[in-house]
């Protein structure tokens, strides 16, 4: 069985061995040995060393080396593979810039984008029925009102490039009922008025989300590094230089179901306390390390979520989908079906 291999600890030296590596620390005093056909991947910490020799022979056995921190992946290093499959997706995928296939994605991925909002809406009604009818009526009285988004979208013709600005207005007017319903739901104690710019957050909800939004996309980059996607190349989201359009695509069907979701579910039980964030330089809020331990905890819970059905956990849904786009651009099948994450998987 293939694990991931991810070393932390500044000062620890990589080096090469004749079938795997040896992983020693010396301010630690510790050595391990692994061999290449146990790792599936390796992520390096600031202050990691790599032998050059030892990084050929990861890249040569075929195995990703990531480079992260704690704000997510930072770099990548993976081999140059020619075989003619793995061209022929990125060929595909920048085809479908041009074609049917790019439209349906781009359209797919808004509809994403708003059911899950509405899915995530229509949750939280049903579980106040019994205890606040008048908060529930109002929920499910905003998911109805989204749903004339969901309409508008299935509704869209055109080229990708005349489309993919309505779609976006389409998911912006969604999100933005979305995010009011959401303040009858989060408690006044956390000062929550509705959406923030990423950069600017000065309430903790906002600063929570945009940390499992990382998290998420972190995950989807790399499922799309293995899987040879371009995640550079969006269809729903703008190519825009030093931005993985594509991962900001596909985490649209994954963000509220997770992200979202686990941040909410600390708030409604008053779990995030002042311990958990703190008023940075720039006069904005960031969490402290108990902050992002809760809400990583929350977020794996939800992640580890298995279908009610199938044998399969919520992150197994994400490497499923980034197959089924891959599948999609390659012929293999004609059309994508959403997980249903909030009501599927318990």
């Amino acid at each position: 069985m293939k694990y991931i291999l991810e070393i932390t600890a500044p000062g620890t030296v990589i080096r090469p061995l004749i079938n795997g590596i040896e992983v020693s620390n010396p301010g630690l005093k510790t050595i391990e040995r692994f061999y290449f056909d146990e790792i599936s991947e390796l992520r390096v910490h600031p202050g990691v060393l790599i032998d050059s020799e030892a990084l050929f022979m990861l890249s040569s056995h075929s195995i990703p080396i990531l480079i992260v921190d704690y704000t997510g992946l930072k770099a990548y290093v993976r081999s140059p593979r020619t075989e003619l499959s793995k061209i022929m997706i990125r060929l595909k995928q920048y085809e479908a810039l041009n074609n049917l296939k790019g439209v349906i994605l781009a359209k797919f991925f808004a509809l994403c984008s708003i059911e899950t909002r509405r899915e995530f809406l229509l949750y939280l009604s049903q579980n106040r029925k019994s205890y606040d009818l008048s908060k529930s009526k109002k929920l499910e009285e905003t998911a109805n009102k989204i749903s004339i988004y969901i309409e508008q979208v299935r509704k869209t013709m055109g080229s990708l490039n005349e489309i993919r600005s309505g779609l976006m207005s389409l998911e912006a007017n969604a999100s933005k009922l979305y995010f009011l319903a959401l303040r009858n739901i989060i408690p006044k104690i956390y000062g929550f008025s509705g959406r923030q710019a990423i950069r600017k957050t000065k309430d903790v909800i906002n600063t929570m989300i945009n940390y499992g939004n990382a998290i998420i996309r972190e995950i989807i980059l790399r499922e799309c590094i293995k899987s040879d996607l371009d995640p550079a190349i969006g269809f729903l989201h703008k190519i825009i230089n030093r931005r993985f359009s594509l991962v900001m695509d596909i985490a649209e069907e994954f963000l509220i179901p997770v992200s979202h979701r686990a941040t909410v579910n600390l708030a409604v039980r008053y779990e995030i306390n002042s311990d958990d964030y703190y008023i940075g330089e720039d006069n904005t809020i960031k969490l402290s390390n108990s902050g992002k331990r809760k809400l990583l905890q929350e977020i794996y819970d939800i992640l580890e979520k298995k279908h009610r059905t199938k044998n399969i956990t919520v992150e197994q849904a994400i490497s499923e989908r980034i197959k089924s786009i891959t599948n999609l651009l390659l012929d293999h099948t004609k059309k994508l079906s959403r997980f249903r994450i909030i009501t599927n998987w318990r």
